[in-house]
This record gives structure tokens, sequence and C-alpha cells, in this order.
């Protein structure tokens, strides 16, 4: 090989690496615009929306119960997420109790239906609240904390009374579906409504998104993303509903339409605890979403809706 053959390859080699240094440096570049715009990395958010996605399609179509492994751990999970993310504003919310009562409805859902739920719900407060009571007398005696107030144990109380009705009894509602004849269905329907829903708002936001719907609570959320949002849905609804559910087309509009709306409530909820506690996400669990609570927050309200929706057909 002559001198200017290799002199040739030498350029060629490193045109080819200025090439793909351009290359790499755009796409950071875009990738940054889009998170600040987005408020998150979309290259990890699809990675791990198509891992979840895998996982859901699996235990619904192959066997609709193993869908109870994911709602407990993604209940537990949120459960134990919120309760955490409480305490930072002081208020003493245990935890792991939190978490096991939080499970346990799930699994009296599961075991007896409407009563379990019914029995399981207000059990598991009694039970945690009960627990909270012997661990603030236990951390008192050692002056760990000062004595609790009148008002801080009603404000505790609350507390953990809601974090179970929020990530243990919504998403039994979810287990409610799931019993039904052909249930794995109707799960599955309205987790895709509500995922579309979300997809579509948040590319049409990001893409033409100008007038924000919450700029204290929600500041990434605008109408434009919303109206694409629930356009979205309602597609959806139509083909969930005519092709897997085999009902009507009017019918499709109204479980898109509704579950657009709750998906939104849900995600503004959440928004809004996270914005009173003063965090942006609850956890970082799953990356490119935050936490469990973060990805589940518009799928957690929509599962009593869904099952509401689905009493009409059943």
């Amino acid at each position: 090989m002559t001198e200017s053959d290799d002199n040739h390859h030498h350029t060629a080699g490193e045109d080819l690496l200025q090439h793909w240094e351009s290359a790499r440096q755009q796409f950071e570049e875009a990738n940054e615009r889009i998170e600040k715009r987005a408020g998150r990395n979309l290259f990890l958010a699809v990675g791990t929306g198509i891992v979840i996605g895998g996982l859901l399609l699996v235990s619904l179509i192959f066997v609709k119960w193993a869908f109870l492994a994911l709602a407990l751990a993604g209940g537990v999970g949120a459960a134990v997420e919120l309760a955490a993310a409480i305490r930072r504003g002081g208020v003493l919310v245990p935890r792991v109790a939190v978490g096991i009562g939080t499970g346990a409805v799930l699994l009296c859902t599961a075991a007896w239906d409407w009563p379990g739920m019914l029995w399981g719900t207000p059990s598991a407060i009694v039970v945690v609240f009960v627990w909270y009571l012997l661990e603030v007398s236990f951390r008192v005696k050692r002056g760990e904390i000062p004595q609790r107030t009148p008002r801080q144990l009603i404000r505790d109380a609350l507390s953990i009374a809601g974090t179970i009705l929020y990530t243990g009894t919504l998403v039994s509602f979810a287990v409610l579906l799931l019993a039904e004849d052909g249930g794995q269905w109707w799960v599955l329907g309205f987790i895709i409504v509500v995922v579309v829903n979300d997809t579509c708002a948040y590319a049409v936001g990001v893409l033409w998104g100008r007038h924000k719907m919450f700029p204290v609570i929600s500041p990434k959320k605008t109408w434009e993303g919303f109206l694409g949002g629930i356009a979205g849905a309602v597609l959806a609804g139509v083909l969930v509903s005519t092709l897997m559910l085999s009902m009507s087309i009017p019918f499709g509009f109204l479980w898109g339409f509704v579950l657009a709306l709750s998906g939104t409530a849900g995600d503004v909820l959440e928004s809004r605890i996270k914005r009173r506690i003063g965090i942006k996400d609850m956890s970082s669990w799953l990356p490119g979403h935050g936490g469990v609570l973060d990805r589940l927050d518009s799928i957690i309200l929509s599962a009593a809706v869904a099952y509401a929706l689905s009493l009409v057909a059943f």
C-alpha cells in the first residue's frame, strides 16, 4: 500500500468519526430539548413502558390471574412511595404497614370479591393505625420524636386511610373487573385506552402545546395535549369496544371519552399531591417515569371508572 493510499484511508476514517460524533451530538441536543419540554427522558420512558407493557400482555393473555401479581406489585409499591413522600412533610405514615395493608386489601378482593374489598379496606386501615400507635408510642419513649398532638394524630390517621383507599381500594376495582367472565380483556382494554390517552396527550402537548391547563399544579399539561389525548382515547375506545369487547361503537365512544377524563383527573390529582409535598417525582424506581405512582396515577382512578362502565355491559 502506497503512502497516498494510507493517507486516503486515514482521512476517510477521520471523516467517519467526525460524522458519527456530529450525529451523536445532534441526537443528545434533540433529546435534551425533548426532555426540557416534556419533563422526562423520552427514550428511557419508552423502554420502560415496553417492558411493563410486555409483562402486562403476557399476564392477561396467557394466565389472567398472573395480573394479580402485577397489581400487587404496583399497589404496594405505590403505597410505600406515597407514604414515604408524605412523611417528608412531617406526617407519620408507617411505610411498611401501609404497604402490607394495601396488599391485604388487594388479596381480600381477589379471594372474596366485593365483600373482601368492603371488609378488607376498613380492617386494613384499623390494623395499620394500631401499628402506627404502637410505633409512635415506642419512638416517643425512646425520645426519637415528641409526643403527637391530637391534631397531628388526626392528620396522620387521615393520611393512613387516604393512602390505603387510594393505592389499595381503587386498584382493587381492576381485580374485581378481572374476576368477571372475560374480565382480562376489559382490564387490558381500559389500560390500552388510558395509555393511548397519556401518549397522545404527551405527544400533542410536546409538539403543539401552548395553553397551560394547570400552570401551578401541572405546568407541562396543556389544553392542546388534553384534546389530543381525548381524540386518541375515543379512537382507541371504539377499536377496543368493537374488536376486543364485542360492544357497540357508541359504547366505545363513551368508554374512550370517560376514561380519558378519569385518566387526566388521576394524573392531575397525583400532580397536586406532589406539588403539595414539594417533589417532582414520587421516586426513581422506574427509569424515565419516576416512581410507580407516577406511572399508575391515571390508571388507578380509571380502574374504578372502567368497572362502573362494565356494569352496563355485564
